[in-house]
């Protein structure tokens, strides 16, 4: 199964497999994103295993494989809202998840425009997220994590491939 030549998963006859770009997710090297993992497990057995995304995502364990890392450069910040609408800022290096409760992050630029992280697609606004920089266990079901946003990710880079194919 290939988008491209820089985007694939090959299965061999021995059993093994080998990921390539949105589909890499084991042993990733330190240059390369670990955002969003589960998305790309979620995706990967899917298509090798048949596997529905819903069930890969609820039933995993690692909370680090929800996290999602940014990191702003120059003089724009990461800013937060609390629930009274306080702002409150950020380091320039951040790691959350996307959470049922939370806050909002947004990025504010020097020119005065805001931008929000992960934009929802029907509200306009965002998701809401958790920063988990520091934590006590990786086990994912001690968080509040809404299993429905890695669920639409998976299934938007599903139908890209897809949609993809019917194309060719």
């Amino acid at each position: 199964m290939k988008i491209n030549c820089n985007n694939y998963i090959a299965l061999y006859t021995n059993g093994k497999y080998k990921c390539k770009g949105r589909f890499e997710f084991e042993n990733l090297p330190l240059h390369k994103n670990k955002s969003e993992l589960i998305v790309r497990i979620a995706c990967f057995n899917y298509f090798t295993k048949n596997i529905p995304v819903e069930e890969t995502i609820i039933n995993h364990k690692n909370i680090l494989d929800f996290c999602i890392g940014a990191r702003i450069k120059g003089a724009a910040k990461f800013i937060y809202l609390d629930k009274n609408g306080r702002e409150f800022n950020l380091s320039k290096t951040i790691r959350y998840f996307i959470s049922n409760r939370g806050f909002i992050i947004k990025k504010r630029f020097n020119d005065g425009r805001i931008e929000y992280m992960n934009s929802h697609p029907k509200r306009g606004k965002a998701w809401y997220q958790t920063i988990l920089n520091k934590y006590e266990t990786t086990d994912a079901s001690q968080y509040d994590i809404n299993y429905n946003y890695y669920s639409y990710k998976a299934h938007q880079e599903i139908y890209k491939f897809k949609h993809k194919l019917t194309l060719s």
